[in-house]
C-alpha cells in the first residue's frame, strides 16, 4: 500500500501548471481499448462463452481554446461459442461519426475535466460465419463526462463515464448502456 501511495502522490502533487495542448489550432489523436469475456448458463439461458474486443480511435482539431471537434472510429469484434453448436457465432461492428468535447478548466492545469458528445453510424455483420449472414445498421448517440491527467505537455490519460443510446434502423430495438472507459490522448501543438 505504501508503494502505491509513493507512486501516486507525486502525480497529484504535480497537478500544477503544465500548459497542456488544448488551445486553438492544436490537434488531438488517441483512443481506447477494452476486452471482455463472459459466460452464461442456467435454466433459462443458453450455455455459452464469448469474448469481445473493442478498439476506438479519434482525431480532433481545437477550433477554440478548450473546444475540440473531430471524428470517432470504432471496431467491435465479438465471438460467442454455444456449448452444443458446431460453429461459433461471430459479430463484427464498424462505426464512424463526429464528436465534440469541451474542457472546463484553464489550459494550464495538469488535471482537467471535460464533457463529450457524439454520434456514430454503425454497420454490424453477424452470424455463424460473420459477414455471410445478417447485416444491421444502427445509429448511436453518446454523452460522457471525464477527467484527464496530462503526463506532460502532449500525453493525457483519461477516465470517462459514458452513456450510449443505440437504435437499430428498420427495427424497433436498441440498447442503452452506461460505460466506464479509460483512454490515452496525444495532443499535438502548432509549430
Amino acid at each position: 500500500m505504501n508503494k502505491i501511495i509513493a507512486l501516486v502522490l507525486p502525480l497529484f502533487l504535480s497537478a500544477v501548471a503544465v500548459d497542456a495542448q488544448i488551445t486553438q489550432g492544436d490537434w488531438m489523436v488517441g483512443g481506447d481499448f477494452s476486452y471482455s469475456r463472459s459466460r452464461s448458463s442456467g435454466n433459462d439461458a443458453v450455455n455459452s462463452t464469448s469474448g469481445t474486443v473493442n478498439i476506438g480511435i479519434n482525431a480532433g482539431y481545437f477550433f477554440y481554446d478548450r473546444i475540440v471537434a473531430g471524428v470517432h472510429l470504432n471496431t467491435i469484434l465479438r465471438k460467442e461459442k454455444v456449448a452444443d453448436a458446431e460453429r461459433a457465432y461471430i459479430q463484427n461492428t464498424y462505426s464512424a461519426g463526429p464528436f465534440m468535447r469541451y474542457y472546463f478548466l484553464d489550459v494550464e492545469n495538469r488535471v482537467n475535466l471535460f464533457a463529450d458528445a457524439g454520434a456514430l453510424y454503425l454497420v454490424e455483420a453477424s452470424g455463424p460465419g460473420g459477414w455471410d449472414k445478417s447485416r444491421l445498421q444502427s445509429v448511436s448517440y453518446s454523452v460522457s463526462v471525464g477527467t484527464v491527467v496530462f503526463l506532460n505537455t502532449s500525453v493525457g490519460v483519461e477516465c470517462l463515464l459514458a452513456y450510449d443510446n443505440t437504435n437499430v434502423l428498420k427495427f424497433d430495438t436498441g440498447s442503452k448502456v452506461f460505460q466506464f472507459k479509460v483512454g490515452l490522448q496525444i495532443h499535438l501543438g502548432k509549430e
